[in-house]
């Protein structure tokens, strides 16, 4: 999907004419790259799994060789550029723990279409479950341990409660709820983060767990709605089981609405 371009192409068995993708900047070609190997279910959970789980470059260029290039010397290629050129130096150095992640993917593909009463309506399910997955291959990239519990993506809907259960004895540092949002208007639009505010000694990590969060839709220039971090506490509507229940700091997140006139084609749409 999007512009291409013919360009005559070096592959096992000689040169011949293939289509590349175009793009308007080299940062764009650069992001989109970046998010190839998990930016759908086959690519992230199957053909590169064993390229994404490596711990090391060799093992990675040696994990891509016979399916992401077809040259069967590929892997031996590149770490040898890699070994050449001391690449090594540029490593990513993570700092701090590394945390176990529970990430509760909304909903199931049996639950029914939700929307708002005037609006669009979807299957929010399939949308969150793609951005779990993708989210749990960029966490685990980053040396965390996730968990996406008992509900599975893209699988028939369980109750909160085994997941709020499974969280809690799994005892994960922090919780993230993953959903898309619903309003009779179709003008209102955003991302919004409901952090647990129940005064069981969580309230503050929750905030700043929110916080970081939307500070980056923010530094995106993303739409946020309402004040971005909202609290959920009893006695509101913001009353979310996956809050209330759980032990750890978590947060509900609602990655925009999917009846919004502006946001729905981020959801569902030509921009997902």
């Amino acid at each position: 999907v999007g512009d291409k371009v013919l360009h005559n192409s070096m592959e096992v068995g000689g040169a011949q004419d293939s289509y590349f993708r175009k793009y308007p900047s080299l940062e764009d070609s650069i992001k989109d790259h970046a998010s190839f190997f998990t930016s759908t279910p086959y690519r992230a959970d199957t053909a590169y799994k064993q390229a994404i789980e490596a711990t090391n470059y060799k093992d990675e260029a040696n994990a891509l060789t016979g399916i992401y290039a077809g040259d069967p010397k590929y892997g031996e290629k590149l770490i040898k550029i890699i070994e050449d050129y001391d690449l090594t130096q540029y490593n990513i150095k993570r700092s701090g723990k590394v945390a176990y992640i529970g990430i509760d993917i909304g909903h199931g593909k049996n639950s029914g279409a939700r929307g708002g009463s005037k609006g669009w309506t979807g299957d929010e399910h399939s949308f969150n479950s793609k951005v779990a997955i993708r989210t749990k291959a960029l966490l685990e990239a980053m040396g965390h341990k996730v968990t996406f519990g008992v509900q599975n993506p893209n699988s028939n809907e369980v109750g909160l409660s085994p997941r709020t259960t499974y969280f809690n004895n799994q005892k994960v540092d922090v919780l993230i709820s993953i959903h898309a949002n619903a309003h009779s208007n179709t003008t209102v639009n955003g991302i919004s983060a409901f952090y647990d505010r129940y005064g069981r000694g969580r309230d503050s990590e929750s905030l700043k767990l929110a916080k970081a969060i939307m500070d980056e839709y923010r530094k995106q220039k993303q739409v946020i709605w309402s004040t971005g971090e909202v609290p959920s506490y009893s006695g509101n509507w913001t009353d979310f089981h996956m809050n209330r229940e759980s032990t750890m700091p978590s947060v509900l997140m609602e990655l925009g609405f999917m009846t919004g006139n502006r946001d729905r084609e981020y959801v569902f749409g030509s921009k997902q």
